[in-house]
């Protein structure tokens, strides 16, 4: 029984994974606080209005890049808990899902954006890096480091 309880707890089931992880050598919080400035000042990118699991401002959040004529929808994560971000001098967001305006991808979990799928994965990392993790680095003033 306790071996059962700590494969589930330890492993978990049906994770989304990630797509691609981006690191920066600054606090969940200062990180945290960036994101929700690029959000502010970039009417490219615009943070879904509904809240939810997948959109909740701490864990997840979900938006919209808006470029030439084409919607990209992303999910992205804080990389950790409650206990790493209060304690960890690095943090990081990771794309959870992603789809281009056709609604082609999904997670690495589900096999929807899978890593030998180039040209899907480059078609949605792009507008993101471009419209959204280029503006945290120069708002942080560093450059991110790819897991």
């Amino acid at each position: 029984m306790i071996v059962l309880v700590c494969l589930n707890a330890c492993i978990g089931g049906g994770t989304h994974g990630y797509i691609k992880r981006y690191r920066y050598n600054t606090s969940k919080s200062i990180l945290e606080k960036t994101v929700h400035q690029v959000l502010l000042n970039n009417s490219i990118v615009i943070q879904d209005s509904v809240k939810g699991y997948y959109n909740d401002d701490t864990n997840y959040v979900s938006i919209k890049i808006n470029e030439k004529g084409l919607q990209f929808a992303y999910t992205f994560h804080f990389y950790g808990g409650k206990e790493y971000w209060d304690t960890s001098h690095t943090s990081a967001i990771s794309i959870s899902y992603a789809y281009d305006d056709k609604r082609n991808g999904g997670s690495a979990g589900n096999g929807g954006v899978k890593r030998g799928n180039n040209k899907l994965r480059k078609r949605l990392l792009e507008p993101f890096e471009r419209e959204f993790i280029s503006k945290i680095d120069s708002m942080l003033g560093m450059q991110h480091t790819e897991e």
